[in-house]
């Protein structure tokens, strides 16, 4: 699987192709967001097309564009999602 990924609202707008691993973590899913787009981290992922909230490598599909919010520079660098140490609701 193949996803698109691009930083909500950026101007220009720069997508990157990264690849979904079939037994990889979200860690490490999450760390190659940060290096293609160098990003110190990820507050959260969405599905560009309806903005639902994307939690885990399951719910992407092959081609499917993903919009990602940056964290905070005043923030940890570690992401705040669901199942990654970071808190949140889920």
């Amino acid at each position: 699987r193949l996803v698109f990924v691009s930083v909500k609202n950026a101007q220009p707008k720069r997508k990157v192709a990264i690849p979904v691993p079939d037994a990889g973590s979200w860690e490490a899913f999450i760390s190659v967001i940060c290096s293609k787009l160098k990003l110190s981290g990820v507050e959260t992922l969405e599905l560009a097309a309806t903005g639902e909230h994307i939690v885990r490598l399951s719910q992407l599909q092959d081609i499917d564009e993903v919009h990602v919010t940056p964290a905070s520079r005043d923030g940890p660098s570690s992401t705040g999602l669901p199942g990654t140490g970071g808190g949140g609701a889920g």
